[in-house]
Order: structure tokens, then C-alpha cells, then sequence
């Protein structure tokens, strides 16, 4: 009895052991060795920090960036994307958690990337988050190959002249949207803000919907009233039902995280009673 305790006790240690072994491995050692090559040949990029990587000045950037003002001859890539902005700018060597990722900037490099056809492209990131993997589905969640495969099946799709058929119905809900714009401004030339964020989304279905199908745009969150009042901010009015989702939406997604605890999706937290709650009203849409 006593050899058996002692054999289970030495196998639970070794388990242990390996299992932290290649944990730390992961998160620390990996890293740093390729961090070390890439170095060597002359790549530049901040040093590796323990497990979450560039996460944390990436976050901050867009925080920093989303709080101030932007002109309207700004230039809007350093706002929407400052991150990637300075990557263009200043690195070539960006942590993504515990893997590396090389930016490549210069159209030679490219060319050798690209014309290399014996290279298969994989995703430069991976939705590991439980509840985004259950919100959203189709090519964005496949993985390794099968994303490749499928990849390689859609690149026809974006070709430019494949796309010239949608400019006219661009054009037309465009148009749309500038008209329903000048009803709600003031007509007596008093300033006035316009909120457009609420109106891409449509704008987007419209113009897919018309392309695709030859039928108007209906969305789970489309607008019912643009309203008639203005108080320096145009905007529109959503029902209960539109405004619910959304907002579900945005507060699930203030949960992200960057790993998984094992099994956690099985408990009954907050955070996972409220991805079901999404789901099924997403389903019953």
C-alpha cells in the first residue's frame, strides 16, 4: 500500500512537473529564444514581456488614442489603428501573447512571401476566447489548414472587377443616407452633429443585400426613428428590443481575456449565463 501511495505520489510530481515545465516554456523561454534569433538578424520590436506580450501597450494605445479629438483632415489610420500604425512605422517584431509575429514592409519582401506558393498562409490570430467562438462562426473560426483551404476559395470574391457591379448601389444608399442627414440637420444654417455610426452598419447591409439579392437591408438592430429634434446631436432611436443587443454585445465583450482557465465554461458565471442568454436570442433571430 505504502509503494503504491509512493509510486501515485511520484507520478502526480512528474505530471506536475513536465506540465510546468512546459508552461513556463511557453510563456517565457520559446519567446525569448526566437526573440534572440530575430534579434540576430536585425529585426527590431520591443522586448518580450511575460505572457500577454504587446497586449498591454496595444490596449493603451487605443485608450490614449480613442480620448482625444481627431480633426477632419486628420489623417484616421493612427486613430483606428495606432497599434499597426507604429508596427508600419517603428517594428517589425510584434508579441502577440506567447507567439511572434514578423511584419514585413518592404514590397521585395513581400514579393518573396507571396510568390512562394509551396507556403500555405495561416491566420495571424486565433479566437481562443470561449464566447466570441460561440457568437460567431463561419471562415473566421477555422483553423490551420481547412482555413487556408477556404481562404484560397473566397480570394476571386475580392478582385477588383468582381466588384464593380456594387458602385452604382453604393452610390444609390449613399445618396439615401446624405438626404436622411440633411432632414435632420437645421435648416436655418445653426450648427449641428450628426452621430454616422449608427447609420454604417445599415449602410453595409443595404449595399450587400441590394448586390446579393435585389431586397432591402433588415437588421436585428435597424433603426426605427431617426427622430425629428436636435440638441447639437443627431442620432437615432432605437426600440427596447434593437437597443438590447447591442448593448448584450458590448457587455460581453468587456469579459475578454487572454487564455482560457480549463473548464470554466461549464460553470454557472455571469459571463457564460449571459453568452447562453446572446445565443439564443441571436438563434431565435
Amino acid at each position: 500500500m505504502k509503494m503504491f501511495a509512493s509510486i501515485a505520489t511520484f507520478s502526480l510530481i512528474a505530471i506536475l512537473v513536465t506540465i510546468g515545465c512546459r508552461f513556463l516554456n511557453w510563456v517565457w523561454f520559446r519567446p525569448k529564444r526566437i526573440e534572440k534569433v530575430l534579434r540576430k538578424q536585425g529585426l527590431k520590436g520591443n522586448s518580450y514581456r511575460f505572457l500577454f506580450g504587446d497586449a498591454k501597450e496595444t490596449s493603451n494605445m487605443y485608450e490614449e488614442s480613442y480620448s482625444k479629438p481627431i480633426g477632419i483632415s486628420d489623417d484616421i489610420t493612427p486613430r483606428v489603428m495606432p497599434f499597426s500604425y507604429k508596427i508600419i512605422k517603428t517594428y517589425e517584431i510584434v508579441h502577440v501573447g506567447g507567439a511572434e509575429t514578423i511584419g514585413v514592409h518592404n514590397g521585395r519582401g513581400v514579393d518573396e512571401v507571396v510568390i512562394n506558393k509551396h507556403t500555405s498562409f495561416h491566420k495571424s490570430f486565433k479566437i481562443s476566447n470561449l464566447i466570441f467562438r460561440r457568437l460567431i462562426g463561419g471562415v473566421i473560426r477555422y483553423e490551420g489548414e481547412k482555413w487556408s483551404q477556404n481562404r484560397k476559395k473566397l480570394n476571386p470574391l475580392f478582385h477588383l472587377d468582381r466588384h464593380k457591379g456594387m458602385v452604382a448601389t453604393m452610390q444609390r444608399q449613399c445618396e439615401k443616407i446624405l438626404d436622411e442627414w440633411s432632414s435632420i440637420v437645421p435648416n436655418d444654417g445653426s450648427p449641428g452633429v450628426v452621430d454616422i455610426f449608427p447609420y454604417l452598419p445599415d449602410y453595409t447591409g443595404s449595399v450587400v443585400s441590394y448586390t446579393l439579392f435585389s431586397t432591402p437591408f433588415t437588421s436585428a438592430v435597424k433603426r426605427t426613428d431617426t427622430g425629428s429634434t436636435m440638441d447639437n446631436t443627431a442620432q437615432p432611436r432605437r426600440s427596447g428590443r434593437e437597443r438590447r443587443l447591442p448593448r448584450r454585445l458590448e457587455d460581453v465583450t468587456s469579459y475578454a481575456q487572454p487564455f482560457n482557465i480549463p473548464g470554466e465554461q461549464y460553470l454557472p458565471t455571469k459571463k457564460y449565463r449571459r453568452a447562453n442568454a446572446i445565443e439564443n436570442e441571436l438563434t431565435d433571430t
